[in-house]
């Protein structure tokens, strides 16, 4: 794990940061998609707070980052098609 995301664990939390292999290929693609990669993690925004500590993460560490949103398709979800970056949920923010 970069020290990055140990980093953000610290800022975050522990359960905000999701690093479990399979819970990364599911947020990897789009089922419509062939290309994707793997991301770093899986960030479980639950305020807006959370939101910019992501941000702020990835400018100085040079990652980039995915936004997901709740989605019941299956198609149209965002996917991770580059190395280094965070897959940023909201799907547990309830306002903004």
């Amino acid at each position: 794990m970069s020290s990055s995301l140990v980093d953000l664990r610290k800022t975050l939390g522990e359960e905000k940061v999701v690093t479990d292999p399979d819970i990364l290929r599911i947020y990897a693609r789009d089922p419509a998609s062939f290309e994707f990669e793997l991301p770093l993690a899986v960030v479980y925004a639950e305020s807006a707070d959370d939101v910019v500590n992501v941000v702020i993460y990835a400018i100085k560490n040079k990652l980039y980052i995915t936004p997901v949103f709740h989605s019941t398709s299956l198609s149209g979800n965002a996917a991770t098609v580059a190395r280094n970056t965070i897959v940023l949920s909201s799907e547990r923010m309830n306002k903004i």
